[in-house]
Order: structure tokens, then sequence, then C-alpha cells
């Protein structure tokens, strides 16, 4: 499946994509449903997760995505300001520059577009020999900038929720967890829980 704009699938109309990004929300939400824009909601990495009405894209033909592409070759075969939400579930961690990657996020969506990203934390990040990057609780701050390391960080994503979807085999492991939780909340430290697996989901907001 190839993007499309307006000019190319109507001629006669004077729609045509470098005035996507002038747009209002209600404009755009109106041409998508007319079949004269591409999906404005865009699942990166899909895998075998794929969503309708999403622009579904992976590295593997295999899953059948709308589009395949390899999110390590930069610039990314999107329009830029286009996108209202993205979706990027266990993927970037994948990336061999997630900076970048998400420094191709910021340019591919629209001002208050938002990100979904997800990814793994305790002993699940270790599993899958294919992770090029090792997160914690903490990264999903550090990536927008909330947390000074003095390393590169995506400046224009502002993190407006957090969320910990997290699991302990052992009984007393997880009470332990649960009442370090209830006091400390989430932090580095859950990646030194015995068994823990888990994932953080962080949203983000666009605002260059």
């Amino acid at each position: 499946m190839e993007l499309v704009t307006l000019g190319e699938r109507n001629p006669e109309d004077w729609w045509c994509e470098q005035h996507i990004k002038e747009f209002n929300q209600e404009t755009r939400e109106w041409a998508e449903e007319q079949g004269y824009l591409p999906p404005t909601l865009l699942n990166l990495g899909c895998g075998e997760d794929y969503n309708d009405g999403w622009h579904n894209v992976d590295i593997s033909a295999v899953v059948d995505p709308d589009e395949t592409v390899d999110l390590n070759d930069f610039p990314w075969p999107f329009p830029s300001d286009h996108f209202t939400r993205i979706q990027a579930s266990h993927v970037v961690e994948h990336l061999e520059r997630p900076i970048q990657a998400l420094q191709e996020v910021g340019r591919i969506l629209i001002d208050g577009g938002t990100l979904e990203l997800t990814y793994p934390i305790g002993h699940t990040r270790f599993e899958d020999p294919t992770h090029e990057q090792y997160w914690n609780w903490n990264t999903a701050a550090a990536l927008a900038g909330g947390r000074k390391h003095g390393h590169e960080h995506v400046a224009d994503l502002e993190l407006t929720r957090q969320e910990l979807d997290w699991h302990v085999g052992d009984r007393l492991w997880r009470a332990y967890t649960r009442v370090r939780l209830w006091y400390d909340g989430p932090g580095p430290w859950l990646g030194q829980i015995p068994g823990l697996s888990g994932e953080v989901t962080a949203i983000y907001k666009y605002r260059p």
C-alpha cells in the first residue's frame, strides 16, 4: 500500500500534500472519511497486531502489513506533519538509533499529535536477543528531557501519562513489590525484583 495524496487520487481537486499541515483536525477527519487522505493513525512495527483504520507498517512482509518499512533507515517514507496518533509497541527498543527514530516521530506528527510508546522492563527486556536498548521506568521521562543526564533527548515530546503493567511469579516478592509501589511508586528499583517482567506505556504530546 502506498500513501496517496488527494491530488493523485482526484486531479480536479485542489488538495495536495503540502497543504496537509494547514488542515485543522475537523478537515483532516472529513478528508480521511471521504478517502481523500491516507490514514492519520500510524502503527509502527505492527507485527501481528494489525489495527483496522490505521496505516500498519513492519519490517517483515510475513505479517502482511500495509507497508514494509525498515525503521532503521532514515528518513522514514512518510509525509511531514501528517499523523495525529502514532503507536509504537515493543519496537523502538529494537532500533539502533532510538533518538533519531523519535525525532522522525516528531517530524511526521502534527502539532499536538500523540505518541503511544510501549517498551519492556525487568527481566523481559533481556529475553529478546534482538533488543538494542535496555530501558527502565525512568527512560520514558529521559527521552523527553524530563531527567537531566546530559544525553540527547527529544525536547518536543511532552510526557503526559505513564503506565506500568507488571508481574512477579513469587508470592513474597509480588507482595513486596505491591507494598513498595504503594509507598515509593515505580522506579528503576523494579529491575532489581527477581523474576519481575512487565512493560511501560508512555503517552507523549508533540509540541514543537
